[in-house]
């Protein structure tokens, strides 16, 4: 597994993502306070959705979802699964929006290839029944420090991996995937601190400088990379770009904290910026959704 760990800080509020990276398969463990994620502010993917899917486990907090006809609401603990587009959008449009929120706020997301995933337990559904197992896992991934050796995170996400198997939820073929090797170490070592630094503003040639690499090859590996692992997003520009907004306005939700201190944390450079990129993606202004996100 590739495994990166970030943590951002922003005044009283404060959002860690433990992200692992196998064949067919990515994990992201999110712990997060004082922060809400509201999708009518998250411009959704603009481009077709990607045969993936999301085994979403609720450890703490609440997620309440609403579609065209209906609404439904978990706490946690709670499973369900998402497809790509139920998650993110496709073609600029949502078909679920969620509001999830919780102090902690603690969930892990299990993203595998459609194909792989055994049951579908969509929000309206009865939710998955997994084993005591599954959530420990969670637990034990959400309580590690962020100093924690790979190895230690790596062997705890392959015990939650074979907790699905074993219930019935993922295909045998995505644990065994998860053990595989990502050959992409020398982009990773580019990638890596950039993702920890949650820099989501680095651009492909500070990333080729970081992998000292030739654009060329790293062209090369950015599509490796995303033809090996069920992001959202067709490459490293739309996959940025996406969840460069995203966290903007996950911070906007922040007690205390301004909009012109969450641009600087993006790295839009002024709230002028930051105002462009939230008008290009369809959004209302920052200070409109931070009101919206904070009444």
């Amino acid at each position: 597994m590739l495994i990166a760990r970030a943590d951002k800080r922003l005044h009283d509020a404060s959002l860690r993502l433990d992200l692992a990276f196998a064949p067919g398969l990515w994990t992201n463990v999110v712990v997060r306070r004082g922060l809400l994620l509201d999708t009518r502010f998250v411009p959704a993917y603009r481009g077709a959705a990607r045969p993936g899917h999301c085994v979403y486990l609720l450890a703490r907090g609440r997620v309440e979802f609403e579609d065209d006809t209906s609404s439904s609401v978990r706490v946690g603990p709670s499973a369900w699964t998402l497809s790509a587009e139920e998650l993110e959008g496709a073609e600029g449009r949502r078909v679920l929006n969620y509001r999830n929120e919780g102090d902690p706020f603690v969930a892990c997301e299990v993203h595998v290839r459609s194909e792989e995933l055994l049951v579908h337990a969509p929000p309206g559904a009865p939710e998955l029944n997994l084993g005591d197992d599954v959530w420990r896992s969670v637990e034990r991934l959400a309580a590690m420090p962020t100093a924690a050796a790979d190895d230690d995170v790596q062997t705890e996400l392959l015990t939650l991996v074979d907790g699905l198997r074993r219930g019935g939820v993922l295909h045998a073929r995505a644990a065994e995937r998860a053990r595989s090797r990502v050959p992409l170490e020398r982009l990773w070592r580019g990638v890596r601190p950039l993702a920890e630094r949650l820099d989501v503003a680095a651009t492909l040639d500070q990333l080729g400088e970081l992998a000292n690499t030739s654009r060329r090859q790293l062209d090369r590996y950015v599509h490796a990379f995303f033809e090996q692992v069920p992001l959202v997003g067709s490459g490293f520009r739309s996959a940025t770009l996406h969840l460069r907004l995203k966290l903007a306005v996950l911070f906007l939700s922040a007690e205390g904290v301004t909009a012109t201190e969450v641009a600087e944390q993006m790295g839009y450079g002024s709230i002028d910026a930051m105002g462009r990129a939230f008008r290009d993606a369809g959004l209302p202004s920052p200070s409109v959704v931070q009101s919206a996100l904070r009444p």
